[in-house]
C-alpha cells in the first residue's frame, strides 16, 4: 500500500489489477486522474496474491486501512476506482468502508470456477485461492452512493457484465467494439482522466456525455438491443422501461 496526501476533503482509493509480472506486486494506477493532479488524497492498493480480496485476511486488513487513513486525514469523504481485478475489489469493498462513489472498469463478477465455469482467464492466479469469501459481487442499491460501471462488449467482458444487477444509482455502460484493454484505450485518447474525475465527483451526467462520445450505450439499452435475459426483478423493469422507449 502506498499513500499520496493532497489538499481536498476526498480520499480516493484506487484497487490494482493483476498486472503483467506474477513475480512483483501489481503496479499501482491511476496517480493522475485519481488524485486529479495531486489535489485528492488517494490510497494505492496492490495484491500480490491477485485473490480478487479472497485472500486470508485481506479484506479486513484493507478495511482496516482505508479506515485509519480516512481518520487520519478527517475525513468520510471515501471514492473507490480499480480495473479488472481491481474494479471487482472496488465493487465488494463499496458498503464495507462507507464508499460515496464507485467506478469499476471492466470488472469480474466471479472468478470462482463454480460461479462461471467459462471462465478461463488467469488460471495460474485463480487456481491458488483456496476459499471464495467473495464468490461473486452481489450488488445492491445503497442511498448516497453512485456506482459506475464500464465494460466492452467482447463475449468475455460480456460475460461478466450481463451478470450484474440493476438498481437505481447503478450506472452500467458498455463500450462497443472494445475489450479488456478499455481504460488503457481510453487513456491514449486522453479521455481517461476526464471519465475518473466525472466519476469521483459524482457527476454522472457529464459521465454518461463523455462515456457516449467513446462509443459506451447504457446497459439495459444493449440488453434490450440484444434481448438479453434480466438477471433480477429490478433489472427486468429497466429492462422493460428501456423498450418502451425505443
Amino acid at each position: 500500500m502506498a499513500c499520496w496526501r493532497g489538499t481536498s476533503d476526498k480520499l480516493v482509493v484506487v484497487l490494482s489489477g493483476v498486472g503483467q509480472n506474477p513475480d512483483e506486486y501489481p503496479p499501482f494506477e491511476f496517480f493522475k486522474s485519481a488524485t486529479e493532479d495531486q489535489k485528492n488524497h488517494a490510497l494505492f492498493i496492490s495484491d500480490k496474491s491477485r485473490s480478487w480480496l479472497n485472500g486470508d485476511g485481506l479484506s479486513a486488513q484493507i478495511i482496516d486501512r482505508i479506515g485509519a487513513f480516512a481518520k487520519e486525514l478527517g475525513t468520510s469523504d471515501i471514492h473507490l476506482l480499480g480495473n479488472s481485478m481491481g474494479g471487482t475489489m472496488a465493487l465488494l469493498l463499496k458498503d464495507l468502508v462507507g464508499a460515496k462513489t464507485v467506478l469499476a472498469f471492466v470488472p469480474q463478477y466471479s472468478v470462482s470456477p463454480d460461479v462461471i465455469p467459462e471462465e478461463k482467464r488467469w488460471k495460474k492466479y485463480r487456481k491458488n485461492i483456496k476459499t471464495y469469501d467473495f464468490p461473486e459481487v452481489r450488488l445492491r442499491r445503497t442511498d448516497g452512493q453512485t456506482v459506475f460501471i464500464v465494460h466492452g462488449d467482447t463475449p468475455g467482458e460480456l460475460l461478466h457484465a450481463q451478470k450484474f444487477p440493476q438498481f437505481h444509482g447503478l450506472r452500467h455502460y458498455i463500450v462497443q467494439d472494445q475489450g479488456h484493454n478499455l481504460s488503457r484505450k481510453l487513456k491514449r485518447k486522453q479521455q481517461l482522466s476526464d471519465i475518473i474525475s466525472a466519476a469521483i465527483n459524482d457527476r454522472p451526467y457529464k459521465f454518461r456525455r463523455l462515456m457516449r462520445r467513446n462509443g459506451a450505450i447504457f446497459r439495459q439499452d444493449f440488453d434490450a438491443d440484444h434481448l438479453v435475459q434480466p438477471s433480477s426483478s429490478i433489472a427486468a423493469d429497466a429492462l422493460l422501461s428501456a423498450v418502451a422507449r425505443k
